[in-house]
């Protein structure tokens, strides 16, 4: 169990079969429908889902969903003190933003829910350490587990976004204006973004310009000092520190370990042992 306040719980139940709902939570909540169709918005994100999945729920989302058709759902729920789910958020066992999980072992992920919320439903003090292990396997399932495919309206422009960004890193993006245009609010449109390119815009712009920082120590010989302000950085010193962090050298040696510097000298040799050993060459 990760070290930290025991997880304090605020509810656990099953929810009926056509039931649906419309929340602003409070709580971290771990959502599971084991079967049956499952029409679900997160965010202003729509999905229509069949079968076992799994979305995790916490404070500031907005989601609602409705159970579908007449087949059994076995729809259930647990919800957390976000305080106390912090030290999972922060190692990555409650991963806020992903997209729904599929389960692929539905039986297992189900008895485990089951299990955990009959212990927390017992309120027992002796139980409570067991329903935090048996939370704790949900969310060690949910990481073996496969996210839906990430669909959106957005998904084009912010693809063709992504695109010019890695084209031209040096340029000067406005997030919030790409947000209005997109019509969505900017902490949509980071999320979507996030989710659709792995990392959020600033971050997202941030590694496309060291990556052509990288990319033009080894095909220049102008100093990194130029070279940063060539992809947008101003200050060279945090430049330095930033390409450091994620190339693990700084830009100088970075430079010195992967250029290959006599590679036109070579060239040059090479041409010349070809035509020494060619059919009608020869020695003076």
């Amino acid at each position: 169990m990760l070290r930290g306040n025991p997880i304090q719980f605020a509810l656990a139940d099953a929810v009926q079969d056509g039931h649906s709902h419309k929340n602003r939570p409070m709580f971290c909540g771990i959502q599971y429908n084991h079967s049956g169709r499952l029409k679900l918005r997160i965010d202003g994100e729509s999905y229509l889902l069949d079968g076992s999945w799994v979305f995790l729920t916490w404070p500031g989302s907005e989601f609602d969903y409705e159970l579908c058709g007449d087949e059994p759902h076995h729809y259930r729920f647990i919800c957390m003190e976000p305080e106390s789910v912090k030290p999972y958020v922060e190692n990555g066992l409650f991963p806020i933003g992903t997209p729904p999980i599929r389960i692929h072992r539905p039986e297992r992920f189900s008895a485990s829910m089951d299990e955990a919320i009959e212990l927390i439903r017992s309120g027992s003090p002796e139980r409570h350490p067991r329903a935090e292990w048996r939370v704790e396997d949900l969310l060690l399932q949910l990481r073996e587990q496969e996210t839906a495919p990430f669909r959106s309206p957005l998904k084009d422009d912010l693809e063709a976004l992504a695109e010019e960004m890695e084209r031209n890193p040096e340029k000067e993006f406005d997030f919030k204006r790409e947000a209005i245009k997109l019509s969505v609010t900017l902490r949509h449109f980071r999320r979507v973004f996030k989710l659709c390119r792995g990392l959020p815009p600033n971050q997202f712009l941030l590694q496309a310009r060291l990556n052509r920082a990288g990319e033009l120590l080894l095909a220049s010989g102008e100093p990194a000092g130029k070279i940063a302000r060539k992809v947008g950085f101003q200050n060279e010193f945090y430049f330095s520190a930033l390409f450091k962090r994620k190339f693990h050298l700084p830009p100088g040696a970075y430079r010195k370990e992967f250029r290959f510097e006599n590679v036109e000298g070579d060239a040059a040799m090479f041409r010349d042992a070809k035509n020494e050993s060619s059919p009608g060459s020869s020695k003076i």
